[in-house]
């Protein structure tokens, strides 16, 4: 859990350097919890849709719902100002990853 809240500290700590903009948080967050589901379950969560990981890991309800969070902002284009997620958006998405790390 430690690494996993280090990781996320390092990225919440990167946007608020600027070196990551809202929809880079999602794309890292995604990616760490997709790394952690993998981890911890033992099944390939890398490419699951949030459906499958829903249906892999029932009892994991945060995981899915982070990634879920993540879905939408991490494919929206960047030059695209109404797509970047606020930030009270990033702010959620951080807490809601360290709960899923938490449980």
């Amino acid at each position: 859990r430690k690494k996993y809240l280090t990781y996320i500290d390092q990225i919440a700590d990167r946007y608020a350097d600027g070196d990551l903009d809202a929809r880079g948080v999602h794309l890292a967050l995604a990616g760490l919890m997709r790394a952690l589901g993998t981890e911890r379950t033992g099944r390939d969560l890398e490419v699951a849709t949030v459906s499958e990981v829903r249906e892999l890991v029932p009892v994991w309800p945060g995981l899915a719902d982070i990634l879920q969070a993540c879905e939408v902002p991490s494919f929206t284009g960047d030059n695209i100002p109404q797509g970047q997620p606020s930030h009270e958006a990033v702010t959620r998405v951080l807490t809601m990853a360290v709960e899923a790390v938490n449980v």
